[in-house]
């Protein structure tokens, strides 16, 4: 079903959402689809409903492709109460999806005060990329105490990047995680010591949808511009809405939180753990997309 739905298509359709006993006989990205093309009140409505009763991203999604401002409020109240980091990430982009900037967080500055004798230090190859351009960031730990340091290595990293007009905030989780903590996911630093890894990064346009290969059906209006980490986790993060020419200004930061080892550590008997959160120094690359419409990468 494309374009405006009969009130009776519209009903069963609404009716079928947050069933599921319903959703099992019919197409759920078909409904949310449907449902987007109409852009109905009424789906406003229910939409808003269950964005509030389920942590669901896809409602949140389909709320911004509608482009309703009624659902600002919906939406910014499960961006406060969701525990889900891509619940919370995708109700944040459908709101800039609706135009409203007012809630989104700032990156805070990366220069903590710690006491921590770990240091972190991050350093960009290139500060300026266009749709497709690849850039690379070396971080460098090192150990600048007197005493040996042991960290959990490959690192469980956090990039966290904005776009210096405020439009969103990504999270990007970098290296590996080891579920299975072992001695040798652990690695000592003597005093002076230090260790390097690089993160890289590639600034994409693709067009607008859902990044799940079994929902890759749901293509949504537009097209959006995309931070995609080639290395680690090997994950994408919605930066904002295409326009043509625009600019973006990221900021990032690495973060090590070595807490959640300290039991594995403690079993493990290694000594002289780095608990705390440690951030490095904050970077800046600017993204400038292309001035012609048209996605440039095929939806995966």
């Amino acid at each position: 079903m494309q374009g405006p739905l009969s009130d009776a298509e519209r009903t069963l359709l609404l009716s079928a959402l947050g069933s599921e006993a319903s959703i099992k006989q019919m197409d759920f990205i078909a409904v949310l689809t449907a449902l987007v093309a109409d852009a109905h009140p009424e789906t406003v409505e229910r939409l808003c409903g269950l964005l509030h009763e389920q942590e669901n991203r896809y409602y949140a999604l389909a709320l911004g492709a509608i482009g309703d401002p009624a659902a600002i409020p919906a939406l910014r109240r499960r961006c406060r109460t969701t525990t889900y980091s891509y619940v919370y990430n995708d109700c944040r982009f459908a709101l800039q999806m609706l135009g409203d900037r007012s809630s989104l967080d700032r990156l805070p500055d990366a220069t903590i005060e710690t006491h921590s004798p770990l240091r972190i230090r991050a350093t960009l190859d290139r500060d300026t990329v266009g749709e497709g351009d690849a850039f690379e960031v070396t971080v460098t730990m090192r150990n600048g105490g007197e005493s040996p340091l042991a960290l959990f290595f490959p690192i469980y990293s956090i990039s966290r990047c904005i776009s210096a007009d405020g439009d969103h905030l990504i999270e990007m989780q970098g290296a590996t995680i080891f579920y299975d903590v072992k001695e040798q996911n652990f690695r000592v630093l003597l005093p002076g010591e230090e260790i390097r890894y690089t993160e890289r990064y590639e600034f994409v346009r693709r067009s607008m949808g859902i990044e799940r290969k079994f929902l890759r059906e749901m293509q949504l209006p537009g097209e959006v511009l995309c931070l995609i980490q080639t290395n680690g986790a090997h994950q994408g993060r919605r930066l904002a809405v295409y326009e043509p020419g625009r600019r973006i200004v990221l900021r990032l930061a690495y973060e090590y939180d070595g807490m959640p080892y300290r039991d594995d550590a403690d079993r493990l008997g290694i000594e002289h753990l780095v608990t705390g959160i440690v951030v490095s120094n904050p970077i800046e690359v600017t993204c400038v997309a292309e001035g012609v419409a048209g996605a440039r990468v095929p939806f995966p």
